[in-house]
């Protein structure tokens, strides 16, 4: 006589389920730290423009995406990497049309509209996209994103770039009291409990699964490309948190050799003795803390996109 093997079918969908989420998810978690740009190219009289040729080039690597226009005049490149690009559009018949200093957020599509004029190569239609108005915006923000500027000369307690979530509306400090080490970024977002933060690395899971909070602290403020602060409404291919979505985004390789240094001084010479203090005669802390160090970044070549830090 045969062995009978009994099997549940719910065992079978959650198999399935499980194999599907995991297909599903592990493409979308890679766009969670590049950006996208997109627009309609039309000419004077505003008629669509198809079959135009679109060059995107990253000014600090100098990679080169291309893609055509569709039938409806429309471009758009996904998966962008973070920084500075120049969008090029050309036509056969029509003058070229150039524009530099367009940037890339993380989270976000940036629409850069071109129009063309009849004309011949020799000339090129030249714009600044950070001084015209043609460049905007899928949605408003509904957090913030840090840039480089801001993440390398604001304070930094620890020297983590979460900390500056709390200069972005809705971000406060918790109230009561915790039973557990606090981070830098211990925040409550729109008053939801800090344990409901979901805290990203480079698109990828960064959160420690007993206390909650980074599972692995990103403290070098000068390899940080973008801080990207989520506090409402974030897109299908963020979840598992009910307050907001932390995504630290490092920095690229360039095709220059370049670096900074840096020198953080702390101490509380400056600061007030508390009431507490003064009852009981405590002297004011001589407390000094001095932080230097140098971060080099490497060349890489125009193909590449290697991350490198000594």
């Amino acid at each position: 006589m045969g062995r009978r093997i009994y099997s549940h079918p719910l065992v079978g969908i959650w198999v399935v389920a499980t194999s599907l989420a995991l297909v599903v998810h592990l493409p979308a978690s890679a766009q969670t730290s590049r950006g996208a740009v997109t627009g309609t190219v039309t000419d004077i009289s505003a008629a669509v423009i198809g079959r135009a040729e679109v060059l995107l080039t990253n000014t600090e690597t100098g990679v080169i995406r291309s893609t055509v226009t569709n039938e409806a005049g429309i471009y758009r490149f996904d998966a962008v990497d973070l920084g500075k690009y120049t969008l090029k559009v050309t036509k056969p018949g029509f003058r070229p049309f150039l524009s530099t200093g367009v940037g890339v957020e993380a989270n976000r599509a940036t629409t850069l509209d071109a129009k063309l004029e009849v004309g011949g190569v020799q000339t090129a239609i030249e714009v600044n996209a950070e001084a015209a108005e043609l460049l905007t915006r899928d949605s408003p923000l509904r957090g913030g994103n840090l840039q480089p500027d801001e993440i390398s000369k604001l304070p930094l307690p620890d020297l983590d770039p979460l900390s500056l979530a709390r200069t972005l509306p809705g971000v406060s400090d918790p109230a009561g009291n915790v039973f557990f080490p606090i981070f830098a970024g211990w925040v409550s977002i729109n008053g939801q409990r800090p344990r409901g933060n979901n805290f990203l690395l480079d698109g990828t899971d960064n959160n420690d699964p007993v206390f909650a909070g980074t599972a692995q602290s990103f403290n070098i403020p000068d390899a940080v490309q973008e801080l990207s602060v989520q506090t409402s409404n974030f897109g299908v291919e963020f979840g598992r948190a009910g307050g907001g979505i932390f995504n630290v985004i490092t920095r690229s390789g360039t095709n220059s050799y370049h670096g900074t240094l840096f020198w953080r001084y702390g101490s509380q010479l400056l600061n007030s003795v508390s009431n507490l203090d003064k009852l009981n005669g405590a002297p004011k802390s001589v407390f000094e803390e001095n932080i230097y160090g140098d971060r080099r970044r490497l060349t890489v070549s125009a193909v590449g996109n290697t991350k490198g830090y000594c």
